[in-house]
């Protein structure tokens, strides 16, 4: 096993990630959306923002246990050696509207194109206060964090 990881090496991945997989319950089978997102200033929520009619929004209400995965993927070598990949876990809910506007901006900072779509009122803005991490390198070193 490589040397472990610190919870700030952690933090640095996590927000060298402007988009993730959204892992959500969908009744029968798991459903995986594509999202983008941005980790709050005090390091306990992932955000992101999703239209009120998608199926990933239907699920959260149903199930608040989501995972999103954050991987490098797309800049590895061939071999693979150097992938890594990071499973946050925790639950799902809709910003409160005492903190939409203070994890709006936050978000739009990483986002700036969302703007519009930030603004309709059909867009939800979900928060992901994370649990768990699972980091994952060489397709076998595992470690995990409680982060609460």
């Amino acid at each position: 096993m490589n040397k472990p990881i610190s919870r700030e090496e952690i933090i640095s991945l996590i927000r060298s990630h402007a988009f993730g997989v959204l892992a959500t319950y969908g009744g029968e089978y798991p459903y995986t959306s594509l999202i983008s997102l941005d980790l709050t200033t005090d390091d306990r929520w992932l955000i992101f923002p999703t239209m009120r009619q998608t199926q990933k929004y239907a699920n959260i209400l149903h199930e608040a246990r989501v995972s999103i995965l954050l991987d490098n993927r797309s800049s590895v070598a061939s071999d693979g050696q150097s992938a890594y990949a990071l499973t946050v876990m925790g639950k799902a809910f809709e910003i409160e509207a005492q903190f939409i506007s203070t994890c709006t901006k936050q978000f739009l900072l990483r986002h700036p194109n969302l703007t519009e779509f930030l603004s309709s009122p059909q867009t939800a803005l979900i928060g992901i206060s994370i649990i768990k991490i699972i980091f994952v390198e060489k397709f076998q070193d595992v470690q995990e964090f409680d982060w609460i």
